[in-house]
């Protein structure tokens, strides 16, 4: 995969694709689970273990009813800590009780959602969501083809020293032709830092969202080039 396939035209026809949920959806509460320093992109899916009894609550309000579920960050552990706004609401999609009592489950980000109305209930958090939705599409073009050239050379750079992880960025640019669901999974697979991750997540601008994370894969291929074996993240 290189740069010429990926013409502006495919850029022009789907920069950013419809969110994975409706508006119907979000008309009732929806269980949230806080979480230090976690973010759920659209299009992602994340490995979620719960053994504590309220994450088990909610986890389990959320299978009882429409699988669906926030997941929020706090900025440190501790139930006086601040709980970000915006979100990612995700649908649990496979889940499996241990004989320790702990759960597990994977959830798909299917959209990013602002938090109101956010109550304590009898089984944990809930909230009234609203879809953040992006801002008109304009300029993506650009910036799009700079993230891929980007993730390319980084993917070239790893083809060597760790070629598995170098199929796996392949096989990601390739998974879809939306460059929003595209950034989203750049951004969960290749940003730690959760100040950064946080602010891809409430950034509604979709060539800017490319800017920041061609910017965090730059880093990465520099210092894959000073030193080939150490590891990315």
């Amino acid at each position: 995969m290189s740069t010429k396939d990926l013409p502006e035209s495919r850029f022009q026809r789907a920069a950013v694709g419809p969110p994975l949920v409706t508006l119907a959806a979000l008309e009732r509460p929806v269980p949230v689970l806080a979480l230090p320093g976690f973010t759920l992109f659209p299009g992602t899916l994340v490995p979620l273990s719960a053994f504590e009894p309220e994450p088990c609550r909610t986890l389990a309000e959320s299978l009882a009813d429409r699988r669906l579920l926030v997941l929020a960050a706090l900025d440190e552990p501790g139930p006086d800590h601040t709980l970000y706004r915006v979100a990612g609401l995700g649908r649990i999609v496979s889940d499996r009780r241990q004989p320790d009592g702990r759960v597990d489950a994977f959830v798909h980000g299917l959209a990013r959602v602002v938090l109101s109305n956010v109550v304590l209930g009898q089984d944990g958090l809930v909230a009234d969501l609203e879809l953040l939705t992006d801002a008109p599409q304009r300029g993506c073009v650009e910036p799009g083809l700079r993230l891929f050239s980007v993730a390319l050379s980084l993917a070239r750079a790893l083809t060597v020293e760790r070629p598995e992880e170098a199929e796996a960025l392949t096989s990601l640019l390739a998974s879809s032709e939306d460059l929003g669901q595209v950034t989203n999974r750049l951004a969960s697979a290749f940003v730690e830092a959760f100040a950064e991750r946080q602010a891809l997540l409430e950034e509604r601008c979709p060539a800017t969202r490319c800017d920041l994370v061609a910017a965090r894969l730059g880093q990465l291929l520099l210092a894959s080039s000073r030193h080939p074996g150490r590891l990315l993240h």
